[in-house]
């Protein structure tokens, strides 16, 4: 996920253009005809920006669904009622990289809107729209692998599907979706922790939860539990704060003889102050010390970030020289003067890209030069030239899907766990610029460049070769089924 701090860092911006999420105070209502403005900005930038606006929907669809945006009775609009329209209108693009992006918000709407003691006091997963407890600090006793099956009265699978509505990801492909709705605690937003509130949560401070407990002989059990910040749960769940370097997120173990497992818990480079090509360097010059015979690859949990990650890994794990070639589009040459007020970036280059484009269609422009989408990939000297397997999750779904969906496409390794986010058919993402509406104070990410793909690519995930699901059961025991699985199937 791109930080609009990433940007400020590498680009000096005027003050005057920054009037807008910044400087926001925390009011709570707006009137209507300001955020119909606001939504005259947004429709008019995904337009001229946005290439994979008609991927997934036809442009009457998305034209409806802006409709429905903008159609209020109401004189003013409160800037929750503001946000909670715009995300469900940009869920209906079904683009994963465009999204009222929680982090690059500003502090006002992060205090208005994400910051309330009104979470829920436990951390969970999905299995698919059932909500399995992981840990749990209300002090009520919720034992590990309990499932909730209500929330103030509200059935779980009600809760999820009113929260899809909202949820970013590529084309048809809940499992992303689904994954994001998770609650780890970890990080400093979560998709659960804000929309869940937005639309369920109550003025009292406290939750009834309905649980089935495993380990409990009651059955079915209702409990009252105190709603509680993000930042308390943090604590009562003894995480440490701060950012994790490459060193913590790129670890190579050995579980089992003769097979080596390298995680990768990021592909974002850009914050490391490591040599992140030397670190992937010595963890490939180890594993061969070893003489391993079968590497696992694990990317699950791991969205993405530097797509030159995906390809660094390649170059480790092919024998033969890889030209990976793609037809690469943008969809207008230059920003219109209107919207660039609005729009903000880390490389001043993405307003103005006549000398790189040349026209693709009447909406189109093929990208040219070292931008055209092809790359050489040469096979490294220590590679490793045994059995290789990628662990693969439904959070694959930008870099981590493309590595994925390359791995499968050269017969480098066997894809091994659960379908994959992403999406076949087609991902936007690469270059962002950062849209600040300036009524609402609302910051939207709008991604710029697509790959083009033949019209009957199916609108799907990439399914593994080695399919292994989680049960119930492995979470309440803390079981990690895909390694152990995987590594049964390998015969360690």
């Amino acid at each position: 996920m791109m930080l609009r701090s990433l940007a400020s860092a590498i680009l000096l911006i005027f003050a005057g253009l920054l009037f807008a999420a910044e400087n926001l105070p925390a009011q709570k209502s707006i009137p209507a005809e300001q955020f119909r403005a606001d939504c005259n900005i947004l429709i008019s930038a995904l337009k001229a920006l946005h290439p994979g606006l008609y991927r997934y929907e036809t442009e009457d669809r998305i034209n409806e669904k802006y409709g429905k945006l903008v159609d209020m009775q109401e004189d003013n609009v409160s800037i929750r009622e503001a946000f909670l329209r715009i995300s469900e209108f940009l869920a209906h693009i079904k683009c994963g990289h465009t999204i009222a992006n929680p982090y690059n918000q500003s502090d006002s709407i992060k205090a208005l809107l994400f910051s309330g003691k009104d979470k829920l006091p436990f951390t969970f997963v999905l299995i698919g729209k059932r909500m399995i407890v992981t840990e749990d600090v209300s002090g009520a006793g919720i034992g590990r692998g309990a499932e909730v099956l209500e929330i103030n009265g509200v059935k779980t699978e009600s809760i999820v599907e009113q929260l899809l509505k909202y949820a970013d990801g590529d084309g048809s492909n809940d499992g992303q979706r689904l994954y994001n709705m998770r609650i780890t605690g970890e990080g400093e937003h979560e998709f659960f922790d804000i929309y869940f509130p937005l639309l369920f949560a109550r003025e009292s401070g406290k939750f009834r939860i309905l649980y089935r407990d495993p380990e409990s002989r009651e059955g079915i059990t209702e409990m009252s539990v105190d709603a509680i910040s993000r930042e308390e749960r943090k604590q009562l769940l003894s995480m440490k704060s701060g950012k994790k370097d490459l060193t913590d997120e790129w670890k190579l173990e050995t579980p089992a003889e003769g097979v080596s497992l390298l995680k990768f818990g990021t592909f974002v480079t850009y914050n490391s102050e490591l040599d992140w090509k030397k670190l992937l360097s010595d963890h490939f010059g180890e594993i061969n010390s070893r003489g391993s015979s079968d590497l696992i690859i694990d990317i699950r949990g791991n969205s993405g970030g530097t797509t030159e990650v995906a390809f660094e890994i390649l170059s480790y794990i092919s024998e033969q020289p890889l030209t990976l070639k793609s037809q690469r589009v943008v969809c207008y040459d230059i920003v219109p003067d209107s919207l660039r007020q609005y729009l903000s970036t880390w490389d001043n280059s993405f307003y103005d890209r006549t000398a790189s484009v040349d026209r693709y269609d009447s909406r189109l422009f093929r990208l040219i030069d070292e931008n055209s989408g092809t790359v050489n990939i040469t096979p490294k000297e220590n590679g490793f030239r045994g059995r290789v397997y990628l662990l693969v999750d439904e959070a694959n779904s930008s870099a981590t899907f493309i590595l994925a969906r390359l791995v499968r496409e050269y017969k480098l390794g066997l894809l091994a766990g659960r379908a994959t986010g992403g999406n076949l058919k087609g991902i936007t993402g690469g270059n962002l610029f950062f849209l600040d509406l300036p009524n609402t104070g609302i910051e939207v990410d709008i991604p710029l460049i697509t790959e083009l793909t033949p019209a009957d690519t199916p609108d799907s995930g990439i399914t593994p070769d080695i399919f292994i699901d989680q049960s119930v059961e492995d979470i309440a025991g803390g079981k990690d089924s895909g390694l152990q699985s995987l590594l049964g199937i390998i015969g360690k």
